[in-house]
């Protein structure tokens, strides 16, 4: 039987995760842009047009506590247990 995490040591393991997961997709997109230049060269394949740009965001109508206070309207709804706690304060 495997002991539980205590919630700071929860989160430490999933920023590794996250930061691991970042690496790999890294390593995946740099692994890819050396394959695709190879191809083109080897290919003589001409480069893509540019992408058209997206559309820029707009900004956001409401301010940090309206946020927070929309984030604590929707937990309670949902039920979120109280571990989120940690997660809020992270951004504040």
């Amino acid at each position: 039987m495997e002991d539980f995490r205590s919630v700071p040591e929860e989160v430490q393991n999933l920023l590794k995760e996250i930061e691991a997961t970042r690496d790999t997709l890294k390593a995946v997109s740099s692994r890819l842009a050396a394959i695709e230049k190879h191809v083109r060269r080897a290919f003589q394949v001409p480069k893509p047009t540019k992408r058209t740009a997206r559309p820029a965001r707009r900004a956001s109508s409401l301010n940090r506590d309206q946020l927070l206070a929309r984030f604590d309207d929707i937990r309670a709804r949902a039920a979120v247990p109280p571990q989120l706690e940690m997660e809020k304060a992270f951004y504040r």
